[in-house]
């Protein structure tokens, strides 16, 4: 698919995958935070200092000169208002729009939309398989079990090291082999890596500076995202949705499976009379994947019709 050029280094053109990283809010929006969810947001933020705070008023209340000192009855006093002064502080760094515990909110390449992770991990890679389909270069078959990429058609040159590129094959594929290959190793958190992996790949390809948009910079998606029309994108999208829910079905699970199965199981690590889990896997760089430039310019990416 093309789109106005975007004026930034080599990037000429976005492919569809890097369109629903850019568009992200409009391809896997962030629901609202509900009442309940609020609720549960600020209980689980300040429960325990309330907790505490109850406890130490109940201790420096019951406590009374004869039998407990004055440095016992001032310690738990600063105890009383040093807690809610701490729970103030690590409030004001959270934010119940991102910080919930159903689900995981991002801004990708640091700009200013914001997506759910799962979701938009699930369609760009959907959405750069369906482009590689559109474009003729495979088709899927399903073999009773399990969706198959098949790759052997027409010889498709796209953009080197965008998602469309890096997940083409030589031949027949499983869709969830093809996922647990493209990611390279595990992780304690396989999404986060899948969509760091996106991110990396619109980075090299220009979407985004190499470092985060500091304070006072412009977001890394802006002009871009205007630049990117989505239409084409959610029209492949519905129409794989709408007319082959079969395929789309088991392109969604593959893509699941592929992704979880990198999943790294915590370790776990003795804390006093707990057992608590210790997320300290070590991932391979995703330098590692980046693959040589080529010699000769590529011929501009193919277009959906």
């Amino acid at each position: 698919m093309s789109t106005a050029a975007a004026e930034t280094g080599q990037l000429q053109d976005l492919t569809p995958s890097e369109v629903v990283l850019l568009r992200c809010d409009e391809f896997a929006p962030v629901p609202p935070v509900t009442l309940a969810s609020r609720i549960r947001f600020e209980w689980n933020t300040a429960g325990a200092y309330l907790l505490g705070m109850l406890g130490a008023t109940a201790v420096f209340a019951a406590a009374d000169q004869t039998s407990h000192p004055v440095a016992f009855r001032i310690v738990t006093a600063l105890i009383d208002l040093a807690l809610p002064a701490i729970w103030w502080y690590q409030r004001r760094r959270m934010d119940p729009f991102f910080d919930r515990e159903e689900i995981d909110v991002c801004r990708p390449l640091s700009g200013t939309r914001t997506a759910v992770v799962a979701e938009l991990v699930q369609l760009a890679i959907s959405t750069a398989l369906l482009a590689n389909e559109s474009a003729g270069a495979l088709r899927f078959e399903n073999d009773g079990r399990n969706l198959i990429a098949a790759f052997g058609g027409s010889d498709l040159h796209w953009p080197l090291n965008s998602l469309e590129a890096r997940l083409q094959r030589s031949g027949p594929i499983g869709v969830s082999q093809l996922v647990h290959d493209w990611m390279a190793d595990g992780s304690n958190f396989p999404v986060v890596r899948a969509l760091r992996i996106i991110e990396h790949c619109a980075t090299l390809r220009g979407l985004a500076g190499p470092e985060p948009a500091g304070a006072g910079a412009a977001p890394a998606d802006h002009g871009m995202a205007e630049a990117a029309d989505p239409a084409p994108v959610k029209a492949l999208l519905e129409n794989c949705r709408q007319q082959r829910p079969a395929v789309w079905k088991a392109l969604q699970a593959g893509i699941a499976k592929g992704v979880n199965s990198r999943t790294v199981r915590p370790g776990m690590e003795e804390v006093g009379d707990r057992r608590v889990p210790v997320f300290d896997y070590k991932e391979a760089p995703l330098s590692a994947l980046d693959t040589p430039a080529r010699p000769a310019a590529a011929p501009d990416p193919p277009s959906l019709p």
